[in-house]
Parts: structure tokens; sequence; C-alpha cells
């Protein structure tokens, strides 16, 4: 794992200030979390949950869901200054002017990732199995890794633009999630689901592009670290739009799901 840094380092300038913080002086607790992540949620949690009644929980999820909005409200507005320079492209040698907490914001979303985590054991203990699809474990398994090479590599200037996007569209999204579980008299106002979904797959369009930017011009960003959040960009890209083809291309109705996220049925 270290000559995996190592090669990464020959080929990006570390950040000095963020490589000293916690989890992003080193890959290996990154890398762990996301496969003890896997294994909890493909193994031990179904095995766990086999004989037993879904958890309801019903108060658990509208907190957790409600932190989750404020969270990356705060995440959004805390990266919001460094917006116009994000989209910059500054020649090698030039540094982005410095913003305020630019660097500890984009840190604070690469740790809202290992939160998301719950999102997964929350649709296990409730037996929603049908929301751990392929997108969902790609997405929430692979987030913490792109995040730690964008912080460790570049928390500031024309990468930051990726945490606020996310966060942006994260709002929404656990919004409508939050939403959805207060009641019927709620749900029947949230028709706007599936444009949460063309949000989403939009700004992985908008990535892809402001990533092969950096990669074909420099704009002083990693050429490493520019594909591989492209490449990364262009595989969520793909699975979101394989999803909104198999929710909202045919005749099936699409009511229990949104992105990531289930939309409960109305006898919860």
């Amino acid at each position: 794992m270290d000559r995996l840094v190592r090669f990464f380092d020959s080929f990006s300038k570390k950040d000095s200030t963020t490589e000293k913080w916690l989890m992003i002086t080193s890959l290996l607790p990154v890398v762990l979390s996301s496969l003890l992540y896997l294994i909890a949620v493909l193994i031990v949690l179904p095995a766990y949950m086999k004989d037993r009644k879904p958890f309801q929980g019903r108060k658990m999820i509208i907190i957790y869901n409600t932190v989750q909005v404020w969270l990356n409200i705060w995440i959004f507005f805390g990266l919001l200054p460094n917006v116009s320079d994000s989209f910059r492209c500054y020649p090698d040698g030039v540094k982005h002017p410095p913003k305020n907490n630019i660097k500890a914001f984009s840190y604070y979303f690469h740790l809202t990732k290992y939160l998301d985590f719950l999102d997964t054991i929350i649709f296990i203990v409730r037996k929603k199995y049908s929301q751990v699809t392929l997108l969902h474990l790609y997405h929430h398994s692979t987030m913490p890794l792109t995040t730690w090479f964008c912080v460790r590599y570049g928390p500031d200037g024309r990468v930051s633009l990726h945490a606020l996007l996310n966060s942006f569209v994260h709002v929404f999204t656990y919004l409508y999630y939050l939403a959805s579980i207060l009641g019927p008299q709620v749900r029947r106002f949230l028709w706007w689901k599936k444009y949460i979904t063309l949000l989403q797959m939009a700004q992985f369009v908008v990535i892809t592009i402001h990533s092969i930017q950096s990669a074909l011009y420099g704009c002083n960003v990693s050429l490493v670290l520019s594909l591989l959040t492209g490449m990364q960009s262009l595989i969520y890209m793909i699975l979101f739009i394989d999803f909104y083809k198999k929710a909202y291309g045919t005749h099936k109705s699409a009511k229990e799901t949104i992105g990531d996220f289930e939309v409960h049925k109305k006898n919860e």
C-alpha cells in the first residue's frame, strides 16, 4: 500500500498541509474501511438479519438524514467561495489564490463518505435488499478512496469543485429521502425524484469534462489525479444512466427508488 502511495507521490505533488491529517497520512485505513464495509453489507449483516424481523427505527432514520442534509449544506457553503477559481485553469507553477478553509472543507467532505456507509447498513437491517445495487455498492465503497486522493493531492483549486457539486446534490437527495419517510401526507408532493437522478448524472458529466480539461491543459492539477477523477466520474455516470433507464425508461413503477436511496412504501 505504501508503494502505491509513493507511486502517486512521484507523479503528484502532495499537499504539505493535508498529508498530515487523520486518515490522509496513509491509504491503508481508507482501503481497510471500504473492505470492511463490503464484508459487512455483503456477508455479515445479511447473515445476521436472515432470521430476524426488519428493523424499523423511523426516528433514527429521520435523525440520520437530517444530519446528512445539514452536513452537506455546511460543506457546500464552505466550498462555495472557491467556485470561481475551480473553473479557472492556472498554468503549472502558478498557485490558486488561497481561499478561506477550502482544504478543511474538502477534508470534511472526505470524512462524510464514511458516514455514508450507514445508508447501506440501514437498507440491510430493514431488509431492503433491492436497494443494495451495483451502483450503490460501487459508489459507496470507492468514494472514500477517490476523495482521499483529492484531499491528499488537490484539496483546493479546481478539484474542490467535485466536492462542491456532490455536496449540493446530496442536500436534495437526503432531503428527499428524509421527506419520503415522514408519511403519505408528504410523499404526495414528492414528484421531483426523477429530477434528482438527472441532477446526479449532470454532476458527473460536469466533473468528467472538468477532469478532461485539467488533464489536457494541465491547470496546475496532477495528470494522475485528473485521470482518476475523470474515469471515476465516467463510471458513476454510466451506472446512473443504467439505473435511470431501468427505473424510468419502462412502464414499470420506480416509486420505491431515488438514485441510491429508497422511497418507503405507504404501508410502512
